[in-house]
C-alpha cells in the first residue's frame, strides 16, 4: 500500500506548505486573549482543519497493488473457405492413422510404429557400412530395431484366421538371426569383419513385406472397414470438425489444460465463437494472414502462447502467413499449422485460362482457347458448352485423355458491340467442387480497323519492331513519319488527325512541328477523345515537350533533384508490376494480376530508362521501376487518354524472353485506344468503370469526364453516381471527387454492392437527368476461381511460415507443442482520500 498526491508536487514543497499553514494559524490566534484550555486547543483544531484543506487541494490518493496470475491464451483458427468442402482421395493407410488419432480405432499407432522400426533399421545399416564398425554398438542397435517391430499378437484387429501377418513375420526374423550370428562370429579375435550389405537389404525387404501384411490384416477387419468407409466420405471441413468433438478426448479439451482456448473461423469481421457455432465453409476468400492479425488484435491485452491454424494452406487474399511472421515473433507467439488436405488434388473438373483477344474488329475470325483439367476423370467423356450472352452457342464432347487439355473454338462476330462468352463443363458424379466448372470473358467487337499514326525522330529499334508488328496485324491501318528540325512541317501542311484513332509520338523534337500542329495533337486528345502514346527517348521525349501546350497533359513531370537525364545503357533496369484498379488490364501480361506481377518481375531487365521523370499528380503509375521513375503511366485528359512509355528497349524481350511478351504489351497499349468506343458517353458525361464484373466485397472505381453546353471541360461540379438493380430500384450511390482542381475528370468509389446486375447512372447538379444518356452495366457475382485455383494441400505455405507443421493425422501432438505460460498482471487500485466520505466527516468534526 502506498500514499501519493495526484498533483505531483514534491514532498519538500508539501512540507513547506504545511509549515506555513501551521505558522499562520499560530500567528493569528496569538493576537487573542483566550482562556488557558482554549489557548492551545483552538489553534490546534483550526490548524488541523486548514492542513486538511491544503491536503485536499493536493488530492491525496492511497494505492494498493494486487497481482493476478493469468493463463496464456491459445487461438484455434478453423479454415471455413469453400475449398474445405472438397472430399480428398485419402488412402486407407492415411485414414487408419487419422481414425487412431480421433480415437475411433485403437491401432496403437500402427504405421508410426513401423516407421520407428524402419528408422532403427536404417541406423543399424549405416553402422554396418563403416569399415571398422563397432560390433557392440551394432548389436545394440539391432536389439532396438527388433524391439520396435510389433509382433502379430500385438496387432489390434488381427484375427487368428488371418495368417498373412504371421507368414510375413518369420522371413525377416530369420534374416535378423543370420546377421546376429555373423556378428557373434566376428567377435572372435582376428576374425574378419563380415560384409552385411546383402543381409541388410533382405532384412529391409522382409520388414516392408511384414508391414504390408500387417496393415492389410488390420484393414480386413469389419470394424476397421466400417470406420474407414465413413471417413472416406467426409469433406475436409467435416474431418476438421471431428477434432473439436469427443468431449474429454477432443483437441479443445486437451488444449484447455494448457491455457484459455478461443475458437475463430475465417469469416470476417473476426470474433471468437463457440466450436458448435462454426459457420459452414462458404467463404470465397482465404485471408488467413489477415484473420490471424485480427485475432492478435482482439487478444492484444492478453498473452497468446500459440495460434493453431487448421487449413489446406490455400491463401487467396490479404496478408500472407510469411508477412505475419515478424509480428508473431515479436509477440513470442507460436504458429502451429495443421495440413487439412492431401498433397494431390481431389477428383475435380476445372475450366480455366479462358483466353481470346480483348478486342477484335467485326467480321474478323478469332480463336477462343481454354484449359480443361479433369483430375480423376481422365478416362471419361466430358461435355463442354459455350454460351454467348447467356445463350447456348455450341457444344463439344471431350474424349478421354490427359488430365489437362487445351480446347479451341473458332469464332466470328459480324456486328460491333460487347459480347460475353462463358465455357461450362458438365458436373460429373463424385466431383468435389462444381463451382470451378465455368470460366468467362468479355470481348469487344469494333466496327472499323484502327488507324494509327507514328511520328518519330529517327528509326530506332523500338520503332522498327513496332512498324513490323503493325504491318502484320490486319486490324491496324498505320502510317509512319520520321521528322526532324531540318524537315519541319510547314504551316500549309497541318496534321489532319481526324482520320486516326491513335497517335504514337516518339522522340521527336517539338521544333520539327509547327505550333498549329502541336495544338492539333492536344485537340486530338482533349476534344476528339483520341489516344496518344508518348514513347520516351534519349533526346527529346518528354523533357523537350514540357513547355509546349502538350506538356501539362503528359502523365509525367520532371523529377525533383533528378540526376542524369537518362540512365546509361550498360545497367539493366528491372520493373515492378503495380496492381491498380485503374489499370484495367492494360499492362497485365498473364491471366491473373498475381501471375502478371510475378511475370513482370521475372522478365529481363531493360537496358535503358528515362530517369529524369516522375508520375504526374493526375496520372496513374501502371508499371514502376526499382529506381523510382515510371516505366508505364497513364493519364485521362479531356475525352481522351495519354499513355507514357518510359523506355525504348522493350524490343529486347524478343531476344531474351521470346517475342510473345513484346507483342502482347504493344497490342494492349495500341488497342487501349479502341476501348473508349465501348464506354458510355453522351453530350455532358463520359463514363467508364475499372471493371465490368466484380465479386462481393470488392470496390469498383467509376470515372467520369464532365462537359458544359459548349463542350468545354466542367470543373468544380457537384456530381454523383447511382447503382440501380435490374428492377430499377436505387441501391447504392457515391459522390464524385475531382482528380485535380483544373481537370474535368472525376472519380467515385462504389462499395458494398450485393450480388446482382446493376446499371450505373451519373447525376450532375445543374444538368437535367434526362439529358444525361451515359450508363454502364456492372455485374456482381461470386468468383470461385481464386479459391479453387489450387485444390491440393499447399504444404509449402504452411511449412515455411509456421514454427511447427503437422500432418492432419498428427494433430494430437498439438497440446504437447504449446508451452505452458502463465503471466502475472499487476492491477493498481487507487482510492482518492480527498473525495471520500470519511475525509469529509473528519473535517466536519474538527470544525
Amino acid at each position: 500500500m502506498t500514499f501519493r498526491f495526484a498533483t505531483g508536487l514534491p514532498l519538500l514543497v508539501i512540507g513547506l506548505l504545511l509549515l506555513l499553514t501551521g505558522a499562520f494559524t499560530i500567528a493569528v490566534y496569538a493576537r487573542y486573549q483566550l482562556p488557558a484550555p482554549w489557548k492551545r486547543i483552538l489553534p490546534v483544531l483550526r490548524g488541523s482543519v486548514l492542513v486538511l484543506l491544503v491536503l485536499a487541494l493536493m488530492e491525496p490518493v492511497m494505492s494498493r497493488v494486487q497481482e493476478v496470475r493469468e493463463e496464456a491464451h491459445i487461438a484455434v483458427i478453423m479454415d471455413t473457405s469453400k475449398s474445405m468442402n472438397c472430399v480428398d482421395a485419402w488412402t486407407d493407410e492415411e485414414l487408419l492413422e487419422t481414425a487412431n488419432a480421433l480415437g475411433q480405432l485403437k491401432t496403437h499407432d500402427l504405421i508410426a510404429t513401423f516407421e520407428r522400426a524402419e528408422e532403427a533399421l536404417e541406423a543399424a545399416r549405416l553402422l554396418a557400412q563403416v569399415d571398422s564398425f563397432d560390433l557392440q554398438r551394432l548389436g545394440e542397435q539391432l536389439d532396438v530395431f527388433e524391439q520396435a517391430v510389433p509382433s502379430p499378437g500385438a496387432l489390434a484387429y488381427v484375427q487368428p484366421d488371418q495368417p498373412e501377418a504371421n507368414a510375413a513375420y518369420r522371413p525377416w526374423q530369420t534374416t535378423l538371426k543370420r546377421i546376429q550370428i555373423a556378428l557373434f562370429k566376428a567377435a572372435v579375435p582376428d576374425a574378419p569383419a563380415p560384409d552385411l550389405t546383402a543381409q541388410f537389404g533382405q532384412l529391409a525387404t522382409g520388414l516392408q513385406a511384414y508391414r504390408q501384411a500387417a496393415i492389410s490384416s488390420v484393414l480386413a477387419h469389419d470394424q476397421v472397414k466400417q470406420v474407414l468407409a465413413a471417413l472416406h466420405t467426409k469433406t475436409r471441413r467435416e474431418l476438421c470438425d471431428l477434432l473439436l468433438e469427443g468431449g474429454e478426448t477432443s483437441l479443445l479439451h486437451r488444449l484447455n489444460k494448457r491455457g484459455k482456448v478461443s475458437v475463430f473461423s475465417l469469416a470476417e469481421p473476426v470474433s471468437p465463437i463457440l466450436p458448435l457455432d462454426l459457420p459452414s465453409s462458404r467463404q470465397h476468400a482465404s485471408r488467413q494472414g489477415s484473420v490471424i492479425a485480427d485475432v492478435l488484435d482482439i487478444l492484444e491485452d492478453r498473452p497468446v502462447a500459440a495460434v493453431v491454424l487448421i487449413s489446406d494452406g490455400n491463401v487467396t487474399g490479404g496478408l500472407t502467413l510469411q508477412e505475419l511472421r515478424p509480428r508473431l515473433d515479436s509477440a513470442g507467439t507460436l504458429l502451429i499449422t495443421v495440413g487439412a488436405a492431401r498433397d494431390s488434388p481431389p477428383q475435380d473438373v476445372r475450366v480455366h485460362r479462358l483466353q481470346a483477344p480483348r478486342s477484335v474488329f467485326a467480321g474478323n475470325s478469332l480463336l477462343l482457347q481454354a484449359d480443361v483439367s479433369r483430375h480423376g476423370f481422365a478416362d471419361q467423356w466430358l461435355k463442354l458448352s459455350l454460351t454467348r450472352n447467356g445463350k447456348l452457342d455450341r457444344t463439344l464432347d471431350l474424349a478421354p485423355g490427359p488430365d489437362t487439355r487445351v480446347v479451341t473454338f473458332h469464332l466470328r462476330e459480324d456486328l460491333p458491340g460487347r459480347y460475353r462468352y462463358a465455357l461450362h463443363a458438365e458436373v460429373l458424379d463424385g466431383e468435389s467442387i462444381p463451382e470451378n466448372n465455368r470460366a468467362e470473358l468479355t470481348l469487344d467487337v469494333l466496327g472499323d480497323s484502327m488507324r494509327v499514326l507514328l511520328l518519330e525522330g529517327f528509326p530506332r529499334w523500338e520503332a522498327r519492331f513496332l512498324e513490323q508488328f503493325m504491318s502484320e496485324d490486319r486490324r491496324i491501318d498505320y502510317e509512319a513519319r520520321y521528322l526532324d528540325v531540318r524537315s519541319r512541317d510547314s504551316e500549309d501542311r497541318p496534321l489532319n488527325l481526324d482520320q486516326y484513332d491513335l497517335l504514337i509520338l516518339g522522340d521527336v523534337d517539338p521544333r520539327a512541328l509547327s505550333a498549329a500542329n502541336i495544338q492539333n495533337i492536344r485537340s486530338f486528345v482533349v476534344d476528339q477523345g483520341g489516344t496518344l502514346v508518348a514513347l520516351a527517348g534519349p533526346r527529346h521525349m518528354p523533357a523537350a515537350w514540357q513547355l509546349t501546350p502538350l506538356g501539362r497533359l503528359l502523365p509525367v513531370r520532371p523529377a525533383v533533384n533528378s540526376g542524369t537525364a537518362a540512365q546509361h545503357r550498360n545497367r539493366p533496369v528491372y520493373s515492378t508490376y503495380v496492381s491498380l484498379e485503374a489499370a484495367d488490364g492494360l499492362v497485365q501480361l498473364a491471366e491473373s494480376a498475381s501471375d502478371s506481377r510475378e511475370l513482370w518481375e521475372q522478365l529481363p531487365g531493360l537496358s535503358w530508362l528515362r530517369a529524369d521523370t516522375q508520375t504526374a499528380i493526375n496520372a496513374d503509375t501502371l508499371v514502376a521501376t526499382e529506381s523510382g521513375p515510371p516505366l508505364l503511366a497513364r493519364a485521362n485528359v479531356g475525352l481522351g487518354q495519354i499513355l507514357y512509355v518510359g523506355s525504348d528497349e522493350f524490343w529486347r524481350w524478343r531476344v531474351r524472353a521470346g517475342p510473345q511478351h513484346h507483342r502482347r504489351i504493344w497490342n494492349q497499349l495500341l488497342f487501349s485506344g479502341t476501348r473508349a468506343q465501348t464506354s458510355a458517353g453522351g453530350t455532358y458525361v463520359r463514363l467508364s468503370t475499372s471493371h465490368t464484373s466484380i465479386t462481393p466485397g470488392e470496390t469498383i472505381i467509376v470515372r467520369a469526364r464532365l462537359f458544359d453546353t459548349h463542350k468545354a471541360g466542367l470543373t468544380g461540379a457537384t456530381a454523383s453516381v447511382m447503382a440501380y438493380d435490374s428492377d430499377g430500384t436505387p441501391v447504392r450511390s457515391a459522390a464524385f471527387s475531382p482528380l485535380s482542381d483544373v481537370s474535368n475528370e472525376y472519380q467515385a468509389r462504389l462499395e458494398g454492392l450485393p450480388i446482382g446486375t446493376y446499371t450505373l447512372r451519373p447525376s450532375v447538379l445543374g444538368i437535367p437527368d434526362e439529358d444525361i444518356s451515359a450508363a454502364v452495366q456492372v455485374d456482381v457475382r461470386e468468383d470461385t476461381r481464386a479459391e479453387f485455383e489450387q485444390l491440393a494441400l499447399n504444404r509449402n505455405a504452411l511449412v515455411d511460415a509456421s514454427d511447427t507443421y503437422l500432418p492432419f493425422a498428427e494433430f494430437e501432438r498439438i497440446p504437447e507443442l504449446v508451452p505452458e505460460q502463465t503471466s502475472v498482471r499487476a492491477y493498481r487500485q487507487d482510492r482518492e482520500l480527498w473525495g471520500s466520505v470519511g475525509f469529509f466527516l473528519v473535517v466536519l468534526l474538527l470544525l
